[in-house]
């Protein structure tokens, strides 16, 4: 049984491999039950744009959506929402499990990652989308985690993406706010762009 480091490492061999078997492998990596193999197959990911990958990434984030204590408990030593830019590192009370420690931990980190292979993809379904509007504009979300989603719609999102763009570009935190603004200002151009192009293909059909 390879160490769970080694696991991580050979994500990457995955995927510049690019083959049936290292498929299979990041698919295992991404339904894993340790969140560090997660995060590293979802990190490989970015050299890897592949759409059959979109249902685990889907599923991964569903599944760190329902992880427990994803907001900092009242009785920690520091206090906050998990959004918050002003937390240091909490001492939990006794009663907290491994389980929701590890989760606070962790907070983002595996989301981050999959939003940053997700702006890799040419295409996302619109439900995945609105997935991530979600998280753009949450103040539950880690500020990164708002940032990267952000850069997501920036890149793959629709005209509904633009709504939930400029709230996100009133965030309370620089970084999130402004890949915000970037995000908006590329999908605006990119919309446009398609519109023209559907206008000119119009013409010549007409």
């Amino acid at each position: 049984m390879s160490s769970v480091m080694q696991q991580m490492e050979a994500a990457f061999q995955y995927a510049q491999s690019k083959n049936d078997p290292a498929f299979c492998s990041l698919i295992e990596m991404l339904e894993d039950g340790n969140w560090r193999i997660n995060y590293s197959a979802a990190v490989a990911l970015e050299n890897w744009p592949d759409p059959r990958f979109l249902p685990a990434l889907t599923r991964l984030l569903e599944r760190e959506d329902r992880e427990p204590l994803y907001e900092l408990p009242e009785g920690c030593s520091a206090g906050g929402h998990a959004g918050s830019v002003f937390i240091g590192q909490p001492s939990f009370p006794s009663q907290y499990s491994t389980r929701e420690i590890e989760a606070w931990r962790r907070r983002g980190r595996v989301k981050h990652a999959v939003c940053f292979a997700l702006a890799k993809f040419p295409s996302l379904p619109g439900s995945l989308l609105r997935h991530l509007e979600k998280y753009a504009v949450s103040r539950k979300e880690d500020h990164m985690v708002r940032a990267a989603a952000s850069r997501v719609l920036g890149a793959c999102g629709d005209k509904d993406s633009l709504e939930t763009l400029a709230l996100a570009s009133n965030d309370e935190e620089w970084c999130a706010k402004t890949e915000a603004r970037k995000a908006r200002a590329a999908l605006e151009g990119r919309l446009r762009k398609r519109e023209l192009l559907t206008t000119d293909d119009t013409d010549r059909h007409g």
